[in-house]
């Protein structure tokens, strides 16, 4: 094996226990937040599906975009962590990660301003 072949192979070697490693605190973070959050939204269920059907869906569809943003949040953060490594070049597709997460917060911040509550009301409108 030549020299460069054995630093690829340490790099490689190195590059694929990082990425194990990241999988695993990323598997561990997002079911211990789905678990909360799986709660948090049959609790919202419960009280506004009682108050009003459309109600509980607009807000039941907001929440689940939160948790949507939140994963992409935690991950992004996850593979910032991980480009700290010089040697450790695999996550270029961070570069597209961050304008995947970048749309998806423009959709959600249109989609928030659909949502619009007026004072001393429980209802929310949709406005189109």
């Amino acid at each position: 094996m030549s020299l460069q072949e054995t630093v690829n192979h340490i790099v490689n070697d190195k590059r694929n226990k990082k990425i194990k490693q990241i999988q695993q605190r990323f598997d561990e973070m997002s079911e211990q937040w789905f678990h909360k959050q799986w709660q948090k939204t049959f609790e919202i269920m419960d009280y506004y599906y009682k108050k009003s059907d459309e109600y509980a869906r607009q807000k039941v569809a907001a929440l689940e975009m939160e948790k949507l943003s939140d994963i992409w949040q935690g991950y992004k953060n996850i593979l910032k962590q991980s480009k700290t490594d010089e040697n450790f070049d695999a996550f270029v597709a961070l570069e597209e990660l961050k304008k995947n997460v970048a749309e998806y917060d423009k959709q959600k911040q249109i989609w928030q301003k659909q949502f619009h509550r007026y004072e001393g009301s429980e209802k929310y409108y949709l406005r189109g």
